[in-house]
């Protein structure tokens, strides 16, 4: 197993230590990142948000993979993730599904209670299929009224897209789905946990 690197730029593990509120060693920053063994994370601050950033360098397995720390404004602590380009080369592998693992589990680590991010895509676009990849790892929206309109017999009063894929329609929101705001609730008995460890049991992913 190859070390993962973590990089602080100054002031950034003490604005870490204020922002989780707990001590923390930099094995869960690195997961909470969804830094892969052997990579590199880079973690950097902006204070005038008051987010803390993590950037993984890892160019073998991902072009870019970003996530910054935060607190809403009930006071919950949350990641949201920017950006994740797989390699060229290393698509379908699983790559982010195993950073997703990884995040998850420093997530609960230091206590967060959700993800958020922007997925991205639709059937035709060839270059981002987020959209469909978060909504697999169990993220959730709710549906346009037109996508309500568009629901086959067996998905019939589903109301979120973590519906729709517990329901096995997978296929159907690979086509009919398109860029939305998802979340990812942190919670063992959310819905969109079960699908998640569903989904890493049908691939065979195991972590600590």
């Amino acid at each position: 197993m190859e070390k993962i690197q973590v990089h602080y730029e100054e002031g950034a593990l003490e604005f870490a230590w204020q922002l989780f509120g707990q001590i923390f060693n930099d094995e869960d920053l690195a997961y909470l990142a969804g830094a892969l063994d052997g990579a590199t994370v880079n973690v950097n601050v902006s204070r005038q948000k008051n987010w803390l950033y993590l950037s993984v360098v890892d160019p073998s397995r991902f072009e870019v993979y970003e996530t910054s720390i935060r607190y809403d404004a009930k006071g919950e602590l949350y990641g949201y993730i920017h950006e994740v380009r797989t390699a060229i080369g290393q698509r379908g592998k699983g790559l982010g599904a195993r950073a997703f693992l990884r995040q998850v589990n420093g997530a609960k680590a230091l206590g967060l209670k959700r993800f958020e991010l922007w997925a991205a895509g639709y059937l035709f676009d060839g270059s981002r299929n987020g959209y469909y990849t978060w909504a697999r790892f169990g993220f959730d929206a709710t549906l346009t009224s037109e996508q309500k309109n568009l629901l086959v017999a067996s998905l019939i009063g589903s109301e979120t897209v973590n519906q729709v894929i517990a329901n096995g329609g997978k296929d159907w929101w690979k086509r009919y789905g398109s860029d939305v705001g998802m979340i990812f609730d942190l919670n063992d008995e959310s819905a969109m946990m079960r699908t998640f460890k569903q989904y890493c049991d049908e691939k065979g992913l195991l972590e600590r």
